[in-house]
């Protein structure tokens, strides 16, 4: 999942990247070729992670037009098959399901002071062709549609369908002898994540790491709901990263944590006595309204995920 390691990527300065070549070819798809590539992520540095995923010049292939609708805006257009989505409105996309969302907010664009009945300007799209980026203006239709709960509901389209790959060859299982030798792997990952997750922190701090790279509950679910699609160890994997993270997060010296309490027990270590306790009570209260607005700020980059992006 590019979009939740790209923040710590982004933090370190460089982003490494294994692939296997020859998968998709019968030829070679038995004894694929396996290469190793390292990113400069430092020209990234204060992006969020849709454009950064963007900026890396990664093509997914959702992105590519598999078709278009006749007599559809994007038919009309001059759409085709093939073309790939570069960014709509001005926003660089990284997702069929980012334009989805886009074009399903296309009635929300209507400025206030325009007429009832006018219709909101159309959508910028920019697409490659043969290499070559073409900008079109497309204003989606509105369609009646039916909902997951049987209802009928206004819906805006524009009549594309994306690219899916499916040619996948079989998962390959790689069997280890040893279940030890996961202890030193285990002890690895620790503390490569441990230090992604401090030097992030670090970077956020200093403005390096967008903001928006913050999640809350909403972002931790979402994050265990895809990776449990994908498998068990992914999912494992997941909530392994999450954990290290909520461990950095309590050793932060805010009173209400953890870290706070060792620095009590540091002050009083080197005064030789232990603070006052109305100046722990105020510090408490000072750390629980630090706390308190994080997780605010968490939930509401959460919601603005959600019925903006």
């Amino acid at each position: 999942e590019l979009r939740e390691l790209l923040p710590a990527a982004v933090a370190s300065g460089e982003l490494k990247v294994e692939v296997e070549r020859g998968l998709l070819d019968e030829k070679t798809s038995d004894n694929p070729e396996t290469v190793t590539a390292t990113v400069d992520t430092k020209s990234l540095k204060a992006q969020d992670a849709e454009a950064a995923l963007a900026a890396l010049g990664i093509e997914f292939p959702e992105l590519f037009l598999a078709g278009t609708e006749k007599n559809s805006p994007a038919a009309k257009a001059g759409l085709a098959v093939g073309d790939r989505l570069i960014s709509i409105d001005g926003k660089p996309v990284t997702s069929f399901e980012q334009v989805s969302g886009t074009i399903r907010a296309y009635g929300d664009r209507q400025p206030k002071d325009a007429a009832k009945d006018a219709a909101p300007a159309p959508l910028n799209v920019v697409i490659s062709r043969d290499g070559v980026e073409k900008t079109v203006a497309l204003a989606p239709n509105a369609k009646n549609r039916m909902n997951q709960q049987g209802q009928e509901e206004r819906r805006f389209e524009i009549g594309i369908s994306p690219l899916v790959v499916d040619a996948l060859p079989a998962t390959v299982t790689l069997d280890f002898k040893n279940p030890l030798s996961a202890i030193g792997r285990g002890v690895d990952q620790t503390v490569k994540w441990t230090s992604l997750t401090v030097l992030s922190f670090v970077r956020l701090f200093q403005g390096e790491v967008s903001p928006k790279n913050v999640g809350g509950f909403f972002s931790i679910g979402a994050m265990a709901k895809k990776s449990w699609q994908i498998g068990a160890p992914q999912f494992l994997h997941v909530m392994a990263i999450i954990s290290i993270n909520l461990f950095v997060l309590n050793l932060l010296p805010v009173p209400v944590l953890d870290g706070g309490q060792l620095v009590f027990f540091t002050i009083e270590a080197v005064k030789g006595a232990p603070l006052s306790m109305r100046k722990m009570e105020i510090a408490q209260q000072v750390g629980l309204v630090l706390l308190l607005g994080l997780m605010v700020f968490a939930l509401f980059n959460d919601a603005t995920r959600m019925f903006f992006n």
